[in-house]
């Protein structure tokens, strides 16, 4: 296949399928490709895609190098990539960019995302970290992560049960009785895809409210 889109398409299929027999070549096309180029959207982000729905640990570095890329339009699947892959290298990239970043540029949210999405006491530790430098920390963080793992879809009756949210939901919550209505919801909606014991006992506080 030459057709960037038909390679890209390609990628993802062979992840849907659970393939792992792909993974040297899909490392091997996207250390080759010129993430510079007009026509590379589609093929990086079935690469980018497929090595993340795989978890290939190996491709980490590879991906890492895209996601520290602060002008490409694919950095956000290479992040999120990471959180997907989720092992301490993964980690040791994404608190690595966080730190190299301007997060308060807005398009930055998805280095807060992604740290949220690995879902390690290590990355959503760094991701409270980085809230407290800032005015209002809790309703900050709160608007970098209301959209997590959005970018994978949602099914219906399918959630995340791996991260690490208990001082999350602490920090978060530790602003409730300053936020507007609003900004409940956002809260809400950071944790719709996140199953926990934590994340019910804190849906539980606002339905006992609403009676």
């Amino acid at each position: 296949l030459t057709v960037p889109e038909l390679r890209g398409s390609a990628a993802n299929a062979l992840a849907r399928l659970g393939s792992i027999r792909c993974l040297p070549l899909l490392r091997e096309t996207l250390e080759s490709v010129d993430i510079k180029a007009s026509d590379a959207f589609y093929l990086m982000h079935g690469l980018v895609l497929a090595l993340g729905e795989l978890r290939d640990s190996e491709a980490v570095i590879k991906l890492a190098r895209v996601a520290e890329d602060n002008h490409h339009y694919i950095r956000d699947f290479a992040l999120d990539a990471l959180a997907q892959i989720g092992t301490d290298e993964a980690a040791d990239a994404l608190i690595k960019i966080s730190s190299i970043v301007d997060l308060n540029e807005p398009y930055n949210h998805c280095v807060i995302e992604s740290m949220i999405a690995h879902g390690s006491l290590r990355t959503v530790n760094r991701a409270i970290e980085i809230a407290g430098q800032h005015l209002g920390g809790p309703k900050w963080l709160i608007k970098q992560m209301r959209h997590v793992f959005m970018k994978r879809g949602w099914t219906v009756g399918e959630y995340y049960t791996h991260v690490q949210d208990a001082k999350l939901i602490e920090y978060l919550f530790s602003a409730e009785g300053d936020m507007s209505a609003e900004e409940r919801r956002d809260l809400i909606h950071c944790f719709e895809q996140i199953d926990s014991d934590n994340v019910r006992r804190m849906l539980w506080v606002f339905a006992k409210r609403a009676g």
